[in-house]
Parts: structure tokens; sequence; C-alpha cells
């Protein structure tokens, strides 16, 4: 039996979003193209499809328009009911097989060609998507001996030292932030370039510890007194075209507790871990930050600091 404690936490991290929040997902452009289109490239007539949190169901929509036969699981009944009055409105989604189950443990009778899964959030907090899609990837394979295609296939997870400005109509509050990744940002000015410290494949294996340990160079001078958090996702990867279909999930800006100034040509290390699905506050809790003397940066951390090449930067 689920305790008052357990259902709290799971509702802070994000596994229960209400569905009036919904509402602000279907109307996301972006990530619904991205997905629509992802599903269309990779989902074939006769594809055994599986959604993982489908919240509204419209993302098993878009695969049973695709001709497959697709099953739609999410553990809180109030969206599954929600879901299915949705459905009811769209021709062709009756097809779809609507399940009240736990997606960290559910597995289906039969092997599955694809399987969807957007349970995505800024940095990969506070949602367990990784921790999901891991688990399901473990069983499948264990009991089918074979993996299906994932979307999104892979996501990058990158860090960039910024000057923000937390002024709000002359009230100034240094919290976090989010900004749609589409838009300009006047008011974040980049100190460095991003670097990614995660690439999560999720047709691999992969560690809920996420980790940074590296040097950032100051291109331009300013006061480090944020960080930004970008979340690339691609959502399918289009072999025969050589091209991916992208979306990113909203910059998620952290303020620092002593801000930093910086010239051009500064350096500082940088290290954080979290856990995937944990909080904004963890993370926040966890970052380090040391401004680096002039001199080897190499001798003085004996050989183990992450170079900033081109291969590691995030296009963001």
């Amino acid at each position: 039996m689920t305790t008052p404690q357990q259902v709290s936490e799971r509702e802070q991290l994000g596994q229960f979003i209400p569905p009036h929040y919904h509402g602000q997902m279907l109307a996301n452009v972006e990530r619904m193209q991205a997905f629509k289109s992802s599903i269309q490239a990779v989902v074939k007539p006769g594809h055994r499809v599986l959604e993982l949190g489908g919240g509204t169901g419209v993302l098993s929509f878009f695969a049973v328009q695709c001709g497959a036969e697709v099953t739609c699981v999410d553990a809180n009944p109030e969206m599954i009911e929600t879901a299915r009055q949705l459905l009811r409105q769209n021709p062709g989604a009756e097809r779809i097989q609507l399940v009240l189950a736990d997606a960290m443990t559910y597995m289906p009778d039969a092997p599955v060609d694809v399987v969807i899964c957007e349970m995505l959030h800024s940095a990969l907090l506070r949602e367990q998507q990784l921790l999901v899609l891991d688990a399901f990837r473990h069983h499948h394979l264990q009991r089918f001996g074979k993996l299906p295609i994932f979307l999104p296939d892979t996501t990058l997870l990158a860090v960039q030292p910024v000057q923000q400005n937390f002024d709000f109509m002359g009230f100034n509050a240094a919290i976090p932030l989010f900004q749609q990744a589409s838009l300009p940002q006047p008011d974040t000015l980049g100190l460095g370039d991003p670097v990614i410290y995660g690439v999560i494949e999720y047709q691999e294996a992969q560690s809920m510890l996420l980790r940074a340990d590296f040097v950032f160079e100051a291109h331009a001078e300013g006061t480090l007194n944020a960080l930004r958090f970008i979340t690339k996702n691609l959502v399918a990867i289009v072999a025969q075209e050589q091209r991916s279909i992208d979306w990113h999930c909203h910059y998620l800006i952290l303020p620092l507790s002593q801000p930093v100034h910086l010239n051009a040509g500064d350096r500082l290390r940088l290290r954080f871990h979290y856990l995937a699905g944990g909080s904004i506050d963890q993370l926040q809790q966890a970052l380090l930050i040391q401004k680096l003397p002039q001199g080897d940066i190499n001798h003085l951390f004996h050989g183990e600091v992450t170079s900033l090449n081109t291969a590691q930067r995030a296009n963001a």
C-alpha cells in the first residue's frame, strides 16, 4: 500500500502530473512536432508500440495513425480516465489499449517494436525517464532476448557558465528559472562554451548517477552567478537520411550562492553530481565551483581535468 509520504514524494518529483498541466505540453508545438515527426519516421504498419507514462495519449494516437498496435500505460488513474475521454474525441484512437500500471515495472506479454517515453525534464531531473527506460530495457532484453527502438533515442546533457539578470522590475530574486530553448534570452550572457557532461543512449545500460568534473575557460568578462543546464533530446535518428529529429527541454538556470567575477581567459573548475529523477534542490546543493590560479592546469590536477575540445561542446 502506498503511504501518504510516498505519494507526496512522487508528486513532488513529477510522477503524477495533474491533467490540467498536460494542456501546456499539448500546446508546446516544438515538442509535439518532434515526437510526431519521429513517430512517423520510425513506426511502421503492424508494429507493436508501447508508450510508458502516456498522459493524454497523444503520442499513442500518433502511433496508431501509422497503423501500429498500441498500448498506452500510465500509473495515474485520473490521467487514464482523462486519456480515455480525450481519445474518444479522435477517430481511430479506439484501437489504443489503455493500461493502468506503473511504468517502472510494466512488461508486455510479447516483445514490442517501439517504446515511446516522454518523462523528460530539464537535466533529467524530477521525472523518472532514465530509471523507467533502463528498467524496461533490462527486463525486455532478459525476457525476449532483443530490444525495441526507443523514442527518444538519446539525451545529451550540457552545462554552461552564465551571467543571469535576476532583476524583475526592480525586485531581485535569484531563483531557478526555465527558458524556452528556441527563444532569444537577452537577460542571459554566456561566459563560456556549453560542455557536455552526459550522453544518455537509451538502448544502453545507464548509471543513475550523473556527474561532472571539468574546467571552464571564460571567453567574456562578467559575473558568473548561474549555470545554464541544456537538455537536447535526439528523439529519433533517421539513419537512411543521416539526420536526427531533435527537441530541447527548457533550459534550466540555477543561481549560484556565491557569484564569481571573471575576466576573459580565467579558468574555473566545476563539479557536481546528482541522481537522475532527483530534485532541483539536490543538484543546486551539489554544485562546487573553484576559480583557478593561472598556470599549468594539467599539472595542478595531475592530468585528470577534462579537455574542452570541440567534440565535447554542446550545440545549444
